[in-house]
């Protein structure tokens, strides 16, 4: 009976320790920074930070985040590298479709609203790699088919040039 006790209190110390570790978490500086550098519109009463986001494929990235205007709002993909080897194996192997903004060994991916992600950048001296915001929209027949279809066009179309234009920054 008493080896049921102890084992009883072990599992609540320990459930309580993660539950103390989840609560003492602090966001990390640099995507704090990130976060406060947006210029949110005032529609945005709340700006979430999950720092399990991020850019996907990017698995060399030791830290990452998401930063987002509430649930549908606009975002910011945001990942931090230990070597400028690792930040080029992921971007070239995985290269985003929209603006890109590499500071130093930050990347961050542009999902925000229009003006916000330039002036992140710049307030970040970073240098922002576009080859995509000037290409005309693809046409379409006006059908929803016709839109999907248009929409992975453009998608396949963006990616291919953005990653043009990263491998020319990175190499």
């Amino acid at each position: 009976m008493r080896w049921k006790l102890l084992i009883g209190v072990l599992v609540l110390i320990v459930a309580g320790a993660g539950v103390v570790t989840v609560a003492l978490r602090r966001t990390d500086d640099r995507v704090q920074l990130v976060h406060d550098l947006v210029d949110w519109d005032d529609s945005c009463a709340a700006v979430e930070i999950d720092e399990d986001g991020g850019p996907h494929g990017w698995a060399r990235a030791t830290t990452h985040a998401s930063i987002r205007c509430e649930h549908l709002g606009p975002i910011v993909h945001y990942a931090r590298y230990e070597s400028d080897q690792a930040l080029r194996a992921d971007v070239l192997g995985h290269p985003p479709s929209t603006p890109t903004c590499i500071a130093g060994r930050e990347v961050l991916v542009d999902y925000l609203d229009p003006g916000q992600f330039e002036r992140l950048c710049r307030d970040l001296h970073g240098d922002r790699i576009d080859a995509v915001s000037d290409l005309p929209e693809p046409s379409w027949d006006g059908t929803v088919g016709g839109m999907d279809r248009s929409v992975a066009v453009e998608e396949k179309r963006d990616t291919a040039a953005q990653a043009r234009a990263l491998r020319d920054y990175l190499l």
